[in-house]
């Protein structure tokens, strides 16, 4: 479930930036999400996401610090594919 909605916030977020004409666009977002204590209780937080829209090839980088796991990964890859 927070795949889908990680993956439909960054999809609204590169559309409008895809479209634009500058050569390089940044946007900032303050996005939802879940993480796991060591004790394996799910809780709530926000999280930053930035997202940088350049010309080229169409090859979708995906940097995150802290590290992410692989779904969020995924989500962003396949929102990148979609809105393009």
């Amino acid at each position: 479930m927070m795949r889908k909605i990680f993956a439909m916030l960054l999809i609204l977020m590169l559309i409008p930036l895809i479209s634009s004409t500058a050569e390089r666009s940044r946007a900032f977002l303050r996005v939802p999400a879940v993480y796991q204590t060591a004790e394996g209780v799910l809780s709530g937080t926000l999280g930053n996401l930035t997202v940088e829209v350049e010309k080229g090839e169409g090859i979708v980088y995906f940097s995150a610090e802290p590290l992410t796991q692989i779904d969020t990964q995924g989500a962003a890859r396949t929102a990148a594919l979609v809105a393009s």
